[in-house]
């Protein structure tokens, strides 16, 4: 995915990538992808989002491929000025939708609403057609309340291909949206795709914003623990004290870091990113790591491994950085799909990280397939659900799709993630 020809800087907060983005340059990006010829999905993370990503492997992985990370939370924007450079401004989704809408009416855009109920997307599609005339909603699904797996996924994309939508607003909440977008979305033919949580609840008016005033001084997140204490109280405590000790782990990450300017720049050489002169880490090589992987996952290229000394890929661990950045020390080698062909079906010899960029479409070869996950500690969800993909391909032909020697925490990532059956049983 990715239409977009420049990468904006890149600040990371509490580990997560943020790009320095105001709301007018959001939209003239928004403008740009309309008129390219590829695709693109877009986050807005919030304090929330912030706090769950780094202990969630498969939604900090999301984050870290897409196109374009919003901050979508003004305690973000100011721990932003400890780290390198501060955030422009706070691009909330709730802000970003209704500005999305004005544009599209004005310039022809489709667009596709997903998620919530019948009655929310009804009223939601009336009020947005009435504030802006000439907006084409395309059409809109309320998908059952289930895993997006276990959505009726092929009839979702038959009919967002059907109604040639543009743009696709997924509001079924964090992390949900954020994953079927990952997994689903490249095969619309829409050009965006973004996950805007309850902005339609607030389009149809069933919920109701901080005032103006109230969101201009970055209280909004106050205003909506004031107003539903009982709810929320416990969970913001909770997201604070996560975000202050998260803060302090950066920040002793990059006490002894050089000023920004002072950084030079590293491209990658053969898909290498070479950090091994440094002892230590700054904001400015992590900012530019994370632009070089989206610039080779827009070009369609596997992304560079980022090889470190012992010390930066400690730093990177305490950070939970390492299996997005694709790190690896200096003297190790990151391991590859080994695919042995037979007669009687393919062997695959999977890596210890499985990523969705490193998958091998020989997989769909038509023969029974084994999976030897003897080594593997992590599969990214995009490729998770290309395996269930494969194996129901596989059983309408009469074959079978086998992945054995799970290692158990493999074994309860994937039952988390409702892909239980994809297991024979077999462990490690």
């Amino acid at each position: 995915m990715g239409s977009l020809e420049t990468e904006p800087p890149v600040s990371f907060i509490v580990g997560l990538p943020f790009h320095h983005t105001t709301m007018d340059e959001a939209l003239r990006d928004y403008t740009s992808i309309m008129r390219g010829n590829s695709s693109a999905y877009w986050i807005t993370a919030n304090v929330d989002f912030a706090t769950r990503a780094p202990t969630d492997p498969i939604l900090k992985d999301l984050v870290f491929h897409a196109d374009r990370v919003f901050c979508d939370g003004f305690p973000l924007v100011w721990l932003s000025k400890l780290f390198g450079r501060s955030l422009p401004e706070r691009v909330a989704g709730s802000d970003l939708v209704p500005k999305l809408l004005e544009t599209s009416a004005r310039e022809g855009h489709r667009v596709y609403f997903l998620g919530s109920d019948e009655k929310t997307l009804s009223k939601a599609s009336q009020i947005a057609t009435e504030r802006y005339p000439d907006l084409q909603i395309a059409g809109h699904h309320s998908p059952p309340f289930a895993h997006v797996h276990e959505w009726d996924n092929e009839h979702i994309i038959a009919n967002i291909r059907a109604t040639k939508a543009d743009l696709v607003l997924v509001a079924v909440g964090s992390p949900k949206q954020e994953r079927w977008i990952s997994g689903y979305f490249d095969r619309t033919g829409a050009k965006l795709a973004i996950g805007i949580g309850a902005s339609l609840d607030f389009i149809a008016g069933s919920q109701t914003r901080a005032p103006r005033w109230v969101q201009r001084v970055g209280f909004e997140w106050l205003w909506r623990m004031l107003s539903n204490p009982k709810r929320l109280a416990k969970r913001y405590a909770s997201n604070f004290l996560y975000l202050g000790a998260a803060a302090f782990t950066q920040w002793r990450a990059y006490k002894k870091s050089f000023p920004v300017e002072q950084q030079s720049e590293r491209q990658p050489i053969d898909g290498v990113i070479d950090l091994t002169s440094m002892n230590k880490l700054t904001p400015a090589a992590l900012a530019g790591c994370v632009t070089e992987i989206r610039q080779a996952r827009r070009a369609d290229r596997l992304p560079p491994r980022v090889l470190a000394s012992k010390e930066v890929s400690q730093e990177l661990k305490k950070l939970g950085l390492m299996p997005p950045l694709n790190s690896a020390e200096r003297q190790e080698d990151t391991p590859s799909i080994e695919l042995l062909k037979a007669a009687n079906g393919c062997q695959v010899k999977a890596p210890r990280q499985w990523r969705s960029d490193i998958w091998d479409p020989a997989l769909e070869s038509g023969v029974p397939v084994q999976i030897d996950l003897k080594q593997t500690s992590f599969i990214d969800y995009p490729t998770l659900l290309r395996l269930n993909e494969l194996k129901l391909k596989l059983e309408k032909q009469q074959l079978s799709l086998k992945m054995v020697s799970v290692m158990p925490e493999l074994e309860g990532l994937m039952g988390a993630l409702g892909f239980s059956e994809l297991l024979d049983g077999s462990r490690a």
